[in-house]
């Protein structure tokens, strides 16, 4: 199983050693933790009303979602393609790691910077928002380039 290894997974696929015993563990742990996290993020204790960008948020996510779902599926040649689902898993589920371990540091400057420099909670939602969205973003379009080098080279 790769966590960050494009290159390892890409060669695994072209070369045909990607099986379904290995397409299996890529679903399984995608679904089954998007679905905790899902749980957790749904029964944390929360005073909070929602607002404007919460409600945004979520819009943007299921659209990013289903818009590069659709994407990738045409990267990978549509109904013509071959293992839509085992290139979708493991290479979302790898673009997913790399994403996020490039993201964290940026995460981490931005909330060293607001204990510093006060932002109001618009800015600092605005800010989050967008950098969500980015990584949503970053991860389906690095996933959709993949699948193309994929394609190209099947």
């Amino acid at each position: 199983m790769y966590f960050i290894d494009i290159k390892g997974l890409k060669k695994d696929i072209v070369e045909k050693k990607f099986e379904e015993k290995d397409r299996f563990i890529y679903i399984l742990l995608y679904i089954g933790l998007s679905a905790l996290f899902m749980e957790l993020l749904t029964s944390l204790p929360n005073d909070e009303v929602l607002t404007s960008y919460d409600y945004a948020s979520s819009v943007i996510y299921v659209l990013l979602t289903f818009v590069g779902t659709y994407f990738i599926y045409k990267a990978n040649g549509g109904n013509e393609g071959e293992d839509f689902a085992g290139k979708y898993f493991s290479i979302t589920w790898v673009m997913s790691w790399r994403v996020i371990l490039i993201s964290i540091p940026m995460l981490i400057v931005f909330f060293f910077i607001s204990s510093f420099q006060e932002f109001s909670p618009t800015v600092e939602n605005i800010i989050l928002l967008l950098w969500s969205i980015g990584i949503d973003f970053f991860i389906y379009f690095l996933s959709y380039k993949a699948v193309l080098e994929i394609r190209g080279q099947e």
